[in-house]
């Protein structure tokens, strides 16, 4: 069996891209030359995707992802990632009540809501895969969908650029339509209130406010990194825990909607900000039940960008009320529309918190708004500069400010709440110990609390507090170390006492990359993958419909970024794996009821890119790199010994990565592998009298280290020659050579672009039926972002198909970015089966030729990994 590994430094963009053209045809012919005699044409397969392990993963909640039902009193929290997640308290059973709502691609993140005057939740989150803002809504038991429109219309103020264009148009609406009971109804814009009574805000402009212009800057040659990816570096440098937090903040997928906030006001108008970041921008949308009406609050004219961590709030005279971050000055910004403004849609911005004459300062990341009874703002946020958590408020015209915690690298997500007596509540996320914290303001001090220290880290991220009818905080987060959303909240009305934190949904960031596949004669499919959150090297089979996990070990992580499984017998599991901490080769057999781990070679930093395959005698062969001489290496085990045996294959400098292996009938080894110093595939195999003879295969010469060899795959056909399938990086074309002759004593190798249809043939793998001699080919179409099969069969032509991702692939439905790391094997009847890496969901993914074997009458169950 054979591993599509992993691409350290080639195509690093893999990982992260979500821009993909969807357009492909589902069948190509390419004309191969082989001197088999033609057979009939076999009909393609038809495929069945089935999830392995597809886990749920929620990143990039915001400070009101938590709001309390106004009739009940009872928590509800938006939350998602792969999906957008629901879930409220049932008091009569005292568990969470989940529901996803929006299953779509990549949804979920920056999630918002609250409950309008019907009490229904309104909840504002990012569409990841389309790169666009959307709302959902309950109303008579169904939720329904909107998309945001972008703002379009730029908005006069004080301060920014003035620009004018057309109305945004209104919505277009997903699903069902907008409610009609209870009525939704716009502000009355012309009625002046008369309670609580109010100032009107003073329109001039104070010290602190924003430049009118953007200043001339002087191009360097060195640009310091952005605040988000100083945030994302800080939580790689400080994990805080075992495992590693994901790549949270850091969303590639470029749009508008990222950061968005959502408020109604008492008329049952709703209010929305958020970020565009295509423009840069601050954009604002408010919606009446029926249109969508839009203004661009602020910009910088394409020069950087504004508008991030929005929080938004109506008071009840309808001023509008927007703090959030200024990412090209690192300033924390606040935008304010008068109720007298609505019709000239005319908004103040003001710097809150930025640099002064003498101090340059990094503030603003993670703002948090709420106001008092006099409708004064109070923004809670991070200030980069000190490592603090700070408060600001404005006083008349004035801006002040406060540090809350002066602790170590303490303030990062923060929510702030202000209840009817003015006293001010916040939570939020101490980086260096990696707790959930809450500050509450009442009598003239700060009084500051620990509210989960719980191990294994982490615990506090991505807050968001709300408070009860009563006036008592809850605060809805994310606890890092063990995968989980928690809720927490106050039992006493001083918030001196607290409940125990409730586990509301659990998640897992990301699994089912470095897949290995292996099938037994009826077609049970044998998985090794590795779980990228946990860094540890899972397994997964089915007993019939049902598949079953555990981990292959339990006493030491950051394994499995390199595993191949193969079967030594019907149901007896055996995966080579790479333990990247140490960088030592370990070979684990499953016993029957646990698995048995024994260290292979660890003379090195020695490992990657391993292959196995078990020959007829049931003796393991792998192929393997050593990263610190850059050799080819060969490990088996010696009965004449009895001990495993290793050798160097290619002692090249710096050649042997990308390996696969195979053994013939007389379990002879075979091994295909890249030279990354000649930039050629070469292939050795082992001669009578076990010297190692080398094959070089295709070298077209390397371009800017663009050549032929990654992603290899070989297979040896019914006579005896090697088949191999690898990628040509320099014109990203999947390429096909094979022995056309006698093996070994006459004839010559014969090389072939298969697939040049965009950027295809990454993550190859190949597998020949011997009793047709048919090949079976599985790879990945980076252009389009889908998982592909070829067939060949005798002397017809290649045919191609799509199997998941596109709409082409004959489901109708768009999977998303699909078919990394996949591995093909034949059940005993010659059919394929795949398992991949759904890039979209970051799930282990299988598909299927065939209907999946019943249960065995007698089973041993393998352990299920405890969620």
């Amino acid at each position: 069996m054979k591993l599509t590994p992993t691409l350290p430094g080639i195509r690093a963009t893999l990982l992260f891209r979500v821009v993909m053209v969807l357009i492909i045809l589902s069948t190509i012919s390419v004309q191969g030359a082989f001197s088999q005699g033609a057979n009939a044409p076999e009909a393609l397969p038809t495929w069945t995707k089935i999830s392995v392990d597809a886990p749920p993963y929620f990143l990039n909640m915001r400070d009101r992802s938590l709001a309390y039902n106004p009739v009940t009193n009872l928590p509800c929290m938006a939350y998602g990632g792969d999906a957008l997640y629901y879930s409220c308290w049932n008091s009569t059973t005292s568990t969470w009540d989940t529901a996803v709502i929006d299953a779509g691609l990549s949804v979920g993140q920056y999630t918002a809501m609250a409950f309008d005057n019907y009490a229904r939740p309104f909840i504002t989150y990012y569409d990841s895969w389309n790169g666009r803002l959307k709302m959902a809504y309950l109303n008579g038991g169904v939720w329904h969908f909107l998309i945001v429109p972008d703002a379009t219309v730029f908005a006069p103020t004080s301060l920014a650029s003035e620009e004018t264009g057309t109305a945004a148009a209104p919505t277009q609406t997903e699903g069902t339509a907008a409610p009609t009971e209870p009525p939704v109804t716009a502000p009355v814009e012309t009625t002046t209130p008369t309670e609580p009574p109010m100032t009107a805000p003073v329109e001039t402009t104070t010290p602190t406010e924003a430049p009118e212009t953007a200043p001339v800057e002087t191009p360097t040659t060195t640009e310091e990194p952005s605040t988000l990816a100083l945030i994302d570096q800080i939580l790689k440098e400080n994990p805080g825990e075992n495992p590693p937090t994901p790549n949270f903040l850091v969303d590639n997928a470029i749009g508008y909607g990222k950061f968005s906030s959502i408020a109604i006001d008492r008329n049952n108008g709703f209010h929305i900000s958020f970020f565009d970041e295509v423009d840069g921008t601050l954009d604002y949308q408010y919606w009446n039940g029926l249109t969508f009406d839009g203004v661009v609050v602020h910009h910088y004219n394409d020069q950087g960008n504004t508008g991030l961590w929005t929080s938004i709030q109506v008071d009840f005279n309808f001023g509008v009320h927007i703090a959030y971050m200024s990412e090209k000055y690192d300033d924390l910004m606040y935008a304010y529309r008068a109720p007298n403004q609505w019709p000239e849609k005319k908004w103040r911005i003001e710097t809150a918190h930025g640099d002064t004459a003498t101090v340059r300062t990094n503030v603003g990341s993670f703002a948090s708004l709420g106001l008092d009874s006099d409708r004064k703002p109070h923004i809670s946020y991070y200030d980069f500069t000190n490592d603090n958590l700070r408060h600001a408020w404005k006083e008349g015209n004035t801006w002040h400010h406060e540090n809350v915690d002066t602790g170590d690298n303490v303030g990062w997500f923060t929510s702030i709440a202000v209840d009817n007596d003015d006293r001010i509540h916040i939570s939020y996320f101490d980086v260096t110990d990696g707790d959930l914290k809450y500050a509450r303001y009442a009598g003239g001090s700060w009084s500051i609390r620990t509210l989960d220290h719980s191990g294994p880290g982490k615990a506090g991220m991505f807050t968001s507090l709300a408070l009860e009818v009563s006036g008592k905080p809850g605060v809805f987060y994310t606890h890092g170390g063990v995968g989980a959303v928690k809720y927490i909240h106050a039992s006493s009305s001083n918030a001196s006492n607290w409940s125990d934190p409730s586990y509301v949904n659990y998640y897992f960031r990301d699994v089912g990359q470095a897949t290995s596949l292996a099938l037994n004669a009826t077609g049970v499919p044998f998985i090794s993958y590795l779980d990228a959150f946990a860094g540890v090297l899972k397994f997964a089979r089915s007993y019939g419909p049902v598949w079953y996990r555990n981990n292959v070990r339990t006493d030491d992580l950051n394994t499995g970024l390199y595993s191949s499984i193969d079967l030594s017998g019907e149901y007896s599991p055996r995966i080579a794996y790479y333990d990247q901490t140490k960088g030592n080769l370990w070979y684990a057999s499953w016993t029957g009821s646990a698995w048995s781990q024994t260290k292979i070679d660890q003379a090195r930093d020695v490992g990657r890119y391993i292959s196995l395959a078990i020959d007829s005698a049931s003796i393991p062969h792998m192929s393997y790199y050593d990263a610190t001489r850059g050799d080819l290496l060969y490990a088996t085990y010696s009965i004449q010994v009895s001990g495993w045996v290793t050798t160097t294959v290619d002692g090249l400098d710096n050649t042997g990565q990308f390996t696969s292996i195979t053994v013939d009938p007389a379990n002879v080894p075979y091994i295909s592998y890249y030279d990354y110093s000649g930039g050629s595939l070469n292939m050795a195999f082992q001669s009578p009298t076990q010297t190692w003879v080398i094959y070089p295969i295709d070298n077209i010469g390397r371009t800017d280290l663009l050549d032929v060899g990654i992603s290899s795959s070989i297979a040896l056909d019914s006579a005896g020659r090697p088949n191999i399938s690898y990628y040509d990086i320099l014109n990203q074309d999947l390429k096909f050579a094979y022995w056309d002759g006698v093996w070994p004593t006459s004839g010559s190798w014969v090389t072939s672009v298969l697939d040049s249809a965009g950027d295809v043939g990454l993550y190859s793998s190949l597998a020949i039926d011997p009793a047709t001699d048919t090949r079976h080919l599985c790879y990945y179409d980076f252009t389009n972002g889908n998982l592909k099969y070829a067939q060949k069969v005798g002397a017809n032509p290649w045919e191609f198909q799509i199997v998941d991702g596109d709409v082409a692939d004959g489901d109708g439905i768009n999977e998303g970015d699909v078919g990394y790391y996949c591995s093909i094997d034949l059940n005993g009847l010659g059919q394929p089966a795949i398992s991949y890496y759904d890039n979209s969901h970051a799930d282990l993914k299988v598909a299927l030729s065939y209907p999946l074997p019943p249960m065995p009458a007698a089973s041993l169950f393998l352990p299920i990994v405890n969620r």
